[in-house]
């Protein structure tokens, strides 16, 4: 006679799949965020070499580069980033060969350059689609005032950062020492339909507001390009403004491409923002940083205590 044999039953296999939810259950977070770990930290290595880029560009030219080319007069048509410059430095000499520096950023010459996108620009935690022009997630600092315009001349007061028009800071203008300044910090890339702070700004004409002014008028008209493009060198493109609290509650303010208005670093990483400091060492900041603290990590020369 043989032995009885029995089976499983229904209620040992809803047992058995429960358990198997569970586990997944407790497996799914934890993959999740050590993707997200990972991201951010390729984040951080994508700052370290815009970083060790400006400083090779520092070496060779004296100064590091401007954020903004054009000369008074002309700051329309060649309206080059400072990202732009630094492409020789980032192994992407052949990008750079081709962009027509003569031309405008926008005219037919310009379009293979302009569309390509760079990796070494972008945050992987960033879901922004890729739009026409390639993008950046990695903008230089104007500095803690609204303003990223300068006239060029050394005997009027212009933007207290590091990249800004016709900038040609050198190492030894940064009087308040290179690992207590930032160069970057992150943001993220506009996204159209989002009207969140992460894929917004607004946009409104006048004169540029106190950056510690509390409700900003912000006008009606929402813009989603902020970062479209790593070849614009205008504000809300390749250049910010330290103006607002980092992952700020308030939409960024723009008062024109090449004038500036208010901003603030932004990203997708938990809890805070990777900066880079202009000693080449990129640090994770907290968005609960205090606002006058991050505000004096802006500026080059303002011998604030910290």
């Amino acid at each position: 006679m043989e032995p009885n044999r029995r089976g499983f039953s229904a209620i040992d296999l809803l047992v058995v799949f429960a358990i198997i939810a569970i586990l997944i259950a407790l497996l799914l977070p934890a993959v999740q965020q050590a993707r997200e770990a990972a991201k951010r930290v390729q984040c951080s290595n994508n700052l370290k070499q815009l970083a060790l880029s400006a400083h090779n560009y520092h070496d060779t030219f004296r100064v590091f580069p401007p954020g903004h080319v054009s000369p008074p007069g002309d700051k329309l048509m060649r309206n080059m980033s400072a990202q732009t410059m630094l492409l020789p430095f980032l192994e992407q000499g052949p990008t750079y060969d081709r962009v027509n520096f003569h031309l405008g950023t926008e005219h037919p010459a310009n379009t293979t350059s302009r569309s390509m996108k760079i990796a070494m620009f972008i945050c992987a935690s960033d879901p922004a689609p890729s739009l026409e022009w390639g993008g950046t997630n990695y903008p230089l600092l104007a500095g803690s005032t609204p303003s990223i315009a300068w006239n060029g001349d050394r005997q009027t007061k212009g933007p207290n950062g590091l990249a800004f028009q016709i900038s040609k800071i050198y190492i030894g203008d940064i009087k308040d020492g290179s690992s207590r300044t930032m160069m970057a910090m992150e943001w993220t890339r506009g996204q159209a339909g989002l009207t969140s702070t992460r894929g917004a700004y607004a946009v409104k004409p006048g004169p540029l507001p106190d950056p510690l002014e509390e409700n900003a008028d912000r006008g009606d008209k929402r813009m989603f390009d902020r970062g479209a493009s790593w070849m614009s060198g205008g504000f809300l493109q390749t250049l910010m403004t330290q103006t607002l609290p980092l992952n700020a509650k308030e939409l960024d303010l723009s008062f024109g491409l090449l004038e500036g208005g208010l901003s603030a670093g932004r990203s997708y990483h938990a809890g805070g923002v990777n900066i880079m400091m202009c000693d080449g060492s990129v640090q994770f900041v907290s968005e609960t940083i205090d606002r006058k603290v991050l505000d004096a990590m802006a500026t080059r020369d303002g011998r604030e205590a910290f």
